[in-house]
């Protein structure tokens, strides 16, 4: 899926719960949102740490996707074109390091 797919979905996704559950996912809820998905995504990777259990791989994939999916969204409310964005920083990170990426 491309990024702009992604942001796209991520929206269509959004809304329709919104829309199911009467709430709004504006810039606070949606920054909120994601700060609950990555204590999740914590959680996950602190297993082996403090439960000793392996890292469930397929439940912190979900829990990345999540991630994403509000990060697309926070783009989204921003008028932010990610694939523009993560290009530039591309550059500006080749720049900053002489690395070439």
């Amino acid at each position: 899926m491309e990024i702009k797919e992604l942001q796209k979905k991520s929206d269509e996704i959004i809304n329709k719960l919104d829309g199911k559950f009467e709430c709004n996912h504006n810039v606070n809820n949606t920054f909120i949102h994601f700060i609950e998905e990555l204590g999740e995504i914590a959680s996950e990777l602190n297993n082996p740490n403090i439960r000793g259990r392996d890292i469930n791989k397929k439940e912190l994939g979900k829990e990345l996707a999540d991630l994403l999916f509000f990060i697309s969204r926070l783009a989204n409310l921003n008028d932010i074109d990610l694939e523009e964005s993560i290009n530039e920083k591309i550059i500006e990170l080749n720049k900053r390091h002489s690395m070439e990426l």
